[in-house]
């Protein structure tokens, strides 16, 4: 498969971050990246579609994503995407 090649600046703040999750990880930064591209793609994929045996518009309340203990309790909230 073809790969598609970008460049991109980033501040020293998220040079900083990519720096220390490909350090504590032993990978690189580009597997960073690519790794949080998905998590992103999945929680988005999660949060907008109609759950199963939804329909558009039905006023169900869709996935949210959160932090929670051992026992299940939410513990934080992640901001929506």
């Amino acid at each position: 498969m073809a790969k598609a090649r970008f460049t991109a600046s980033f501040s020293d703040l998220i040079n900083d971050m990519l720096t220390k999750l490909s350090d504590d990880q032993k990978i690189t930064k580009t597997e960073v990246l690519r790794r949080a591209l998905a998590l992103y793609e999945y929680v988005h994929q999660e949060t907008q579609a109609p759950r199963s045996g939804e329909h558009e518009g039905a006023g169900e309340e869709r996935l949210r994503l959160g932090l929670v203990d051992k026992k299940g309790v939410l513990k934080k909230e992640i901001v929506p995407l």
